[in-house]
C-alpha cells in the first residue's frame, strides 16, 4: 500500500477486497449505531461470528485498513482505521494531487473535525464510475455526516438504495432510519446550519450547483 502524502500513518494496508463482505458493514456502522454488536449482527442479518472477524480485521494494530475513492476533482478521497496502540480512531482524508492529506474527519467514538454534510457525500456518490462504488462511499461515510440538508425520508430512500446495492441482507429501510437517526433525540438537538468556508476541502467536496439553484 501506498503511504498517504503527509499523513504520519502506521502499516497502511488496501481494505478494498472487505468492501464486498456483507459482515462489513455491520462491523464498520456498528459503532455509529451505538448497539451491541450482537444486536447490530441481527439487524443486518448476518452472522454475529462473521461480523466479529471482520471487526477485529479492521481494528488489527499490524495492518491498518485503507479505503480510497476519486474524488473526481483532483484528489482522492480515503477512509484510514487508524489502528494506534490507545490512539485508536477511523480518519476521513482528502488527499489532493500533489499536496499533503486533509483531515476532513475522524471517529474516537464521535465525529470530530470539519464533517461532511449530506448533500457533499451524496454529490461524491455520484460522482463514482459504478453504482456499487457509489454506494459503498456513501455508507463509509455516513458515520461523518453532520448535517442534512434533505427530508428525512429522502435521505433514508437514498440509504436503503445504498444498503441493498451494497449487499447488506437485512432489511434496507430500517437500517437506514437507524444510520439517520443512531440515538433519540428532541428537536432541540438538532445542529446548527452548516457553513462552509473556503478552503480547499471546501472547494473539492462541493457540490455542482445547476444553474436553477444558483
Amino acid at each position: 500500500m501506498k503511504t498517504i502524502p503527509g499523513y504520519d500513518g502506521g502499516p497502511l494496508d488496501d481494505g478494498g477486497a472487505l468492501l464486498g463482505a456483507a459482515a462489513f458493514w455491520p462491523a464498520h456502522l456498528g459503532p455509529h449505531l451505538m448497539d451491541p454488536m450482537e444486536d447490530v449482527a441481527d439487524l443486518f442479518g448476518v452472522p454475529f461470528e462473521d461480523v466479529e472477524a471482520t471487526y477485529r480485521r479492521l481494528t488489527d494494530h499490524a495492518a491498518w485498513p485503507v479505503f480510497t475513492f476519486d474524488t473526481g476533482r483532483d484528489a482522492r478521497l480515503a477512509v484510514v482505521y487508524r489502528n494506534l496502540d490507545e490512539d485508536e480512531g477511523v480518519d476521513y482524508l482528502l488527499v489532493p494531487d500533489g499536496a499533503e492529506a486533509i483531515t476532513v474527519a475522524t471517529d474516537e467514538g464521535g465525529a470530530f473535525g470539519r464533517g461532511l454534510t449530506w448533500d457533499e457525500v451524496a454529490a461524491l456518490a455520484a460522482r463514482q464510475p459504478e453504482p456499487i462504488i457509489g454506494a459503498r462511499l456513501l455508507l463509509l461515510l455516513a458515520p461523518m455526516i453532520v448535517h442534512f440538508e434533505a427530508p428525512d425520508s429522502d435521505v433514508v430512500a437514498r440509504l436503503a438504495e445504498a444498503l441493498r446495492t451494497a449487499g447488506v441482507p437485512g432489511p434496507a429501510q430500517p437500517i437506514a432510519e437507524r444510520i439517520l437517526h443512531p440515538d433519540d433525540y428532541s428537536d432541540d438537538d438538532e445542529p446548527a446550519a452548516f457553513v462552509r468556508g473556503d478552503t480547499l476541502a471546501d472547494r473539492i467536496l462541493a457540490p455542482v450547483r445547476s444553474a436553477s439553484s444558483r
